[in-house]
């Protein structure tokens, strides 16, 4: 039950953790000042092998990378400012475009053979799933007219998809095997869930 410190940022250095796979952890540190981001691994037993598993990236060409079963997931931004959802198969060149012109850019989250995402269409926030086995995109759960549309994000636990954000007070959840989940909902509220 001892801490480990395996890399400690210097100071104008922003560390974000990215996953785990065997012995390695896989990080990203943004430097506020020069506005670049270094993708770094360490293996936890021996903080003195750490190496480099990306180049360099700077201005948020990518953000919110995410490391799951040997992929990488994030948003890489376009030459029209916009940003597409992405993953890269660790120790491959190859980029596959999962979905085009996001709305939105939280964190996404994968199990199995899907992700989930937020997006934005009209004035509802969106969870949405992208199959990647059948490429079908659909619509899990909304919520209509959040203020702070960049502080909602989405998360996923044992069959529900739920969209969450602090500032607005939004915790909201459904099943994905409900067959009208997207108005079938679970919410948060008088401290306790609810349908």
């Amino acid at each position: 039950m001892e801490k480990t410190i395996l890399y400690q940022a210097s100071s104008g250095k922003k560390v974000s953790f990215v996953g785990i796979s065997l012995s390695r952890v896989f990080f990203t540190t943004y430097d506020e000042v020069s506005k670049y981001y270094e993708y770094i691994t360490v293996n936890v037993n021996d903080k003195s092998d750490r190496r480099y598993f990306m180049d360099d990236t700077k201005n948020d060409e990518i953000i919110n990378m995410q490391l799951e079963c040997g992929y990488f997931y994030y948003y890489q931004k376009q030459g029209d400012g916009s940003y597409n959802l992405c993953r890269k198969k660790f120790g491959s060149d190859k980029t596959v475009t999962l979905v085009e012109k996001c709305s939105l850019t939280d964190y996404p989250v994968v199990y199995a053979n899907r992700l989930y995402y937020t997006a934005i269409d009209g004035s509802t926030i969106q969870a949405r799933e992208y199959n990647m086995n059948s490429k079908e995109d659909k619509l899990i759960l909304y919520h209509y007219g959040p203020n702070d549309a960049k502080a909602v994000g989405v998360a996923y636990g044992y069959q529900y998809v739920y969209l969450f954000s602090s500032s607005e007070q939004l915790y909201k959840g459904s099943c994905i095997y409900t067959s009208a989940s997207r108005e079938n909902t679970i919410y948060f509220e008088n401290g306790r869930w609810q349908y």
